[in-house]
């Protein structure tokens, strides 16, 4: 006959405190349901319960206030099914997922971790002789079978010491030997949020930890939970890609690798025109110092007519003082300078021109000229810029009112260094306005000679070509 004991630590009882009672054999497998409270038994029919059973576990469940059934033997079928009592009602338990549940057994022992609100289950007989181990938190099974386990055995002792936060394992019968071996088990790999969540006191990454595994410092690159990178919960040991620091300012990115914080070397920036690289400190990072005051820090330089200074540096900034740039004016750019005078108009900018050492701007017309290059036009004519060349015998630019442009003489010879009109006296040619090109010459109406001889008189005329 299976019993289910009264739960007791810190003074605290189920609240009827009540002793549960089910099921058992005598000559068949019974499924009633009895409390005692101290005084007397009392049977309880709820309409749903379990089927007849023996050799199964009960424990109860503190937290949720419930009694557990698990398992036990039908007419030597082991079963697999969770119950839980109310103090009036069966309740049948499904759990989540439904393919993780232990296997039908009899003979298993179950004992209430309270620290953690856990149900936990040991070994049994079922198909075989069992030594796995699981936990029932009120919602799912979780198989938490440790790698170190008791040998396989039946019908031992199961408890829970409180004080000491662990489940103790004692005895059992196997293989027709009474076992007197003593085990605890420690609940590593459970999730918590502290370490009262933990039978052993040690909540590290969010699991009940073997050990303090660096307290959960994730730069030491150690773990004790898959998801901060241990390759098992509960179990300490090197992480594996984890963000870390190492402590090393001239590395970034760094990164747990097989337990060990590793970083990225940094790249350090170009140093600044008045500052000398010093490379990188393990603490300060990368250093850089100034330049001694006076140092160039920019060459003088001249481009599209204008002409930047040398720059140098100040001793203390890290960056060149800001350029000083002067306009070359009239003049074009040297090598790295304002060109200062000049031999030829190359020497200055278009719309200026060289007087032989100093650049000057170019004229407009009708201003006074020596030479073309001096008129903005290109044609210095006459003595004074001029709108086009202006170069017909009878054509010139200095006519008056209409200085700077180019005219036709309308009286009298060429002007300037044009070729003079043909012809002398009065048939001499001359610019009459008509012709830009030639002269105009008088024609036969015009006497040019008169004579008398032997009492004769004679007169010779002009012949319209100067002669």
């Amino acid at each position: 006959m299976a019993g289910g004991s009264l739960r007791e630590r810190d003074g605290l009882r189920p609240p009827r405190e009540t002793i549960v009672l089910f099921g058992g054999q005598t000559n068949t497998a019974s499924n009633d349901t009895w409390e005692w409270d101290g005084t007397r038994w009392e049977e309880k029919k709820p309409a749903i319960k379990p089927i007849g059973r023996r050799l199964h576990g009960l424990v109860y469940d503190e937290a949720r206030e419930r009694v557990v059934l698990f398992g036990g033997d039908s007419g030597g079928t082991s079963q697999s099914d969770l119950w839980e009592w109310d103090g009036s009602t069966w309740e049948r338990r499904f759990p989540d997922p439904p393919n993780q549940v232990p296997g039908g057994r009899s003979s298993h022992l179950l004992a209430y971790d309270s620290a953690r609100g856990t149900v936990v289950l040991y070994g049994g007989i079922g198909f075989t002789y069992l030594s796995d181990t699981w936990e029932w938190n009120g919602t799912s099974w979780r198989n938490t079978t440790p790698a170190l386990s008791p040998p396989v055995r039946y019908q031992s002792a199961l408890a829970y010491d409180g004080a000491r936060r662990r489940v103790v394992l004692i005895g059992g019968f196997m293989s027709g030997t009474n076992r007197n071996d003593m085990w605890e088990y420690y609940a590593f790999g459970n999730a918590c949020s502290n370490d009262d969540g933990c039978n052993i006191g040690q909540c590290v990454d969010g699991v009940c930890c073997q050990s303090a595994c660096g307290g959960g410092d994730p730069d030491d690159c150690m773990a004790c939970s898959v998801a901060a990178g241990a390759e098992k919960d509960g179990v300490c040991g090197p992480s594996t890609g984890n963000a870390c620091n190492d402590d090393d300012a001239c590395t970034e990115t760094d990164t747990c690798q097989a337990g060990t914080c590793v970083g990225t070397p940094v790249t350090c920036r170009d140093p600044e025109a008045c500052e000398t690289s010093l490379g990188c400190d393990r603490v300060q990072g990368c250093l850089y110092e100034p330049k001694e005051a006076g140092t160039v820090c920019r060459d003088a330089s001249c481009e599209d007519g204008e002409a930047t200074a040398e720059g140098t540096c100040d001793g203390t900034s890290a960056t060149c003082p800001e350029p000083v740039v002067t306009s070359c004016g009239l003049y074009v750019c040297g090598a790295d300078a304002c060109l200062g005078a000049c031999t030829t108009g190359d020497d200055c900018v278009t719309g200026a021109y060289c007087d032989g050492t100093e650049c000057k701007a170019q004229k407009e017309n009708a201003e006074a000229c020596s030479g073309n290059d001096e008129c903005l036009s290109g044609h210095c004519v006459d003595g004074v810029c001029c709108d086009s060349a202006c170069d017909g015998q009878c054509q010139a630019c200095d006519i008056a009112g209409s200085v700077g442009t180019c005219s036709l003489v309308t009286s009298g010879q060429p002007h300037g260094d044009r070729t003079a009109c043909a012809g002398s006296g009065a048939c001499q040619g001359s610019c009459d306005g008509t012709s830009a090109t030639e002269c105009a010459f008088p024609g036969g109406d015009v006497t040019c000679e008169a004579s008398c001889t032997g009492g004769k008189a004679a007169h010779a005329a002009c012949d319209g070509a100067g002669a």
